[in-house]
């Protein structure tokens, strides 16, 4: 993850990320996500989704929704990796 990206702070002090595991099928929508242009609210805009119990949206149609924790995250140059 680009250590400049708006939501790098927010995920690095809340340690916690759902995430969407998407088919192939959904390559439009892998890419409204990679692009990073837009807030989070942009990019869910039109989006068939549901709330989970933490109210996090799963994106309908998705292989897998797994909650993670980050247990590790270094540096590398301008991006972090990212180990759930």
């Amino acid at each position: 993850m680009n250590c400049s990206h708006g939501n790098y702070a927010v995920l690095m002090e809340n340690r916690k990320i759902h995430i969407n595991i998407l088919g192939l099928r959904q390559q439009d929508i892998a890419m409204r996500f990679a692009l990073s242009k837009g807030d989070m609210k942009e990019k869910f805009d039109n989006l068939f989704t549901h709330r989970r119990r933490d109210g996090a949206p799963a994106i309908a149609g998705c292989l897998a929704s797994p909650d993670c924790t980050l247990v590790k995250t270094p540096d590398i140059r301008i991006h972090g990796v990212l180990f759930l």
